[in-house]
């Protein structure tokens, strides 16, 4: 396989994302085919216009041997292909065909960015390729969907009919609303992304003044974009789809003069229907405020060995677990003994009539204090459906200070819906109590409402001072 093109790669300048290193192919074989250059058989242009065409090169057997579709192009007997031809390909990128090529040679996922996997998924259903590609895929887009591609996550899983990747977006807007309205990529979100946003009954927001003053900032941006005069009547037409959504009635008085009604951005009809709190035509009639989330469950997907492999290379970041599948950041006891943690099992799915299943996950401890990795434990075993397991680290970690920011996450290597609340029988808000864990007798178990995903922190303490964290 080659591609005609400059081996740097451009990125949005303001993109904090990590960036997964590509894995060198496996073989010698893999390698001596793809980079065979002289005898491909095949070529590709790829992009949507004349100029910025690409042109990448490869062996047909090769994707037909992973593609009926490509197979069907290539082989058919009604209408054999001109080989002195090359095919056009205008709805993919020029990284992403290289990647699903590079996925035909070696059976292997290269991306390094979320970008170059959404269009690599998008090239695998588009081609049929396997559903195992797809799955890597999906993994990977899951576990880097937050904090910095929520956006993008929720455009592509709505126009690539993705459920499962479009709902746990959905969840972390919801889930993380303030915090997303002020990075600087809510700005260049899709006015369909945010409709949606504020279609939306629970957020964690402060009042709707946050809304408000979000889509303000938003409309600044297109204005900039689309090189639009600074008006009242270009704001206004901006915000014309979003401002029957906006609960402008059930911000307070205080609230009102400071935005909507000193900002000019209404009609004057409006603005004296809204100074004198009655509904008028064109604006949320709503006068209730936005309920607190609540996810009772999510949808995890399963990383492959070899993508796990390349979670561990990468430094601690914010992603999609510190969400989900995250607990205890805290400051911890003096002088303990960190045992493990007890997580929920999976929810059985209504087809299934079986009442366990083969658990596969990791369990990461980090010191993000020092920057350091405590603990790595993988745990595999037969579990029973909507229960709970104890999984203690492979080695016990003592923390003999008090300022420690010790941070757990689990990496799932299992797809499956697992829940995110509690019951308050299974362990009220601060409570800590004495039970056996893993064979150790009288051991604190510690449960905090705030935790994701972990129920129960284990731990002995190896002093008289108990210090329950924050």
């Amino acid at each position: 396989m080659s591609l005609s093109r400059d081996s740097s790669r451009s990125d949005s300048a303001d993109s904090d994302e990590p960036r997964t290193p590509r894995r060198k192919r496996s073989t010698y074989e893999t390698r001596f085919l793809a980079d065979l250059g002289p005898f491909h058989d095949i070529g590709f242009f790829i992009g949507q216009n004349d100029a910025d065409l690409q042109l990448v090169t490869c062996h047909k057997l090769a994707l037909a041997r992973v593609s009926d579709v490509f197979a069907h192009i290539f082989y058919r007997p009604d209408n054999p292909l001109d080989d002195d031809e090359p095919i056009f390909v205008q709805d993919i990128s020029p990284v992403a065909f290289e990647s699903m090529c590079g996925f035909a040679y070696t059976g292997e996922m290269y991306v390094e960015t979320f970008d170059e996997c959404c269009g690599l998924l998008y090239a695998a259903k588009k081609y049929n390729l396997c559903e195992e590609l797809r799955n890597q895929c999906r993994a990977y887009l899951w576990a880097n969907i937050y904090p910095n591609n929520v956006w993008l996550c929720l455009d592509f899983a709505r126009d690539n009919d993705e459920p499962q990747l479009y709902q746990t977006a959905l969840q972390i807007l919801q889930l993380k609303t303030s915090k997303l309205l002020m990075r600087e990529k809510f700005r260049k979100v899709s006015e369909s992304s945010l409709v949606t946003l504020l279609q939306q009954e629970n957020l964690s927001i402060a009042s709707e003044y946050e809304l408000y003053d979000a889509c303000l900032r938003w409309a600044e941006r297109q204005m900039d974009k689309r090189q639009l005069t600074n008006s009242r009547d270009t704001v206004r037409h901006l915000l014309r789809p979003v401002l029957p959504h906006l609960r402008l009635l059930a911000m307070s008085d205080e609230e009102l003069n400071q935005g909507p009604l000193a900002d000019d951005v209404l009609t004057d009809d409006e603005a004296v229907a809204l100074f004198n709190r009655t509904e008028v035509d064109g604006l949320c009639p709503t006068r209730e405020e936005r309920g607190q989330p609540r996810v009772d469950s999510f949808c995890a997907f399963a990383f492959s060995d070899e993508m796990f492999l390349l979670h561990l290379e990468s430094e601690y970041f914010e992603n999609t677990y510190d969400v989900f599948a995250m607990a205890f950041s805290s400051s911890g006891d003096f002088f303990s003994t960190q045992l493990g943690v007890v997580i929920p099992t999976q929810i059985r799915p209504k087809d299934c009539t079986d009442d366990t299943y083969d658990e596969d996950l990791t369990v990461f401890l980090y010191n993000c204090t020092k920057g350091e990795m405590l603990s790595i434990t993988r745990f595999k075993g037969e579990v029973r459906f909507d229960s709970q397991v104890e999984v203690p680290f492979r080695q016990p970690v003592q923390l003999k200070s008090k300022r420690v920011r010790k941070v757990a996450k689990v990496v799932f290597h299992r797809a499956g819906t697992y829940p995110a609340r509690y019951p308050l029988e299974e362990g009220k808000d601060g409570e800590l109590r004495v039970a056996t864990f893993a064979g150790h007798e009288k051991v604190k178990l510690w449960h905090k409402r705030s935790y994701n995903f972990i129920h129960f922190c284990a731990y002995t303490v190896d002093s008289s001072t108990t210090d329950k964290g924050d």
